[in-house]
């Protein structure tokens, strides 16, 4: 996914632990993650917040874009 001069990626993956989302936001050379280990309380936790904080925007630049079609 795309916005502005960056782009973010959702990776899913598995370890030894456990299944997590890692969220990476790469600009240039510059790349920042997070780690979210998948349970339902983790990851319902994080969709409230980031729509809490979708909502608490007013005049931000958000635009909703389609996901491609699967093949």
């Amino acid at each position: 996914m795309r916005a502005d001069q960056k782009s973010f990626f959702f990776d899913l993956s598995s370890n030894d632990r456990g299944h997590f989302l890692r969220i990476s936001e790469v600009a240039g050379s510059d790349r920042s993650s997070i780690i979210l280990p998948l349970s339902d309380e983790t990851v319902g936790y994080f969709v409230e917040i980031t729509k809490d904080r979708i909502q608490g925007l007013t005049g931000a630049n958000i635009r909703t874009v389609d996901p491609p079609p699967r093949r």
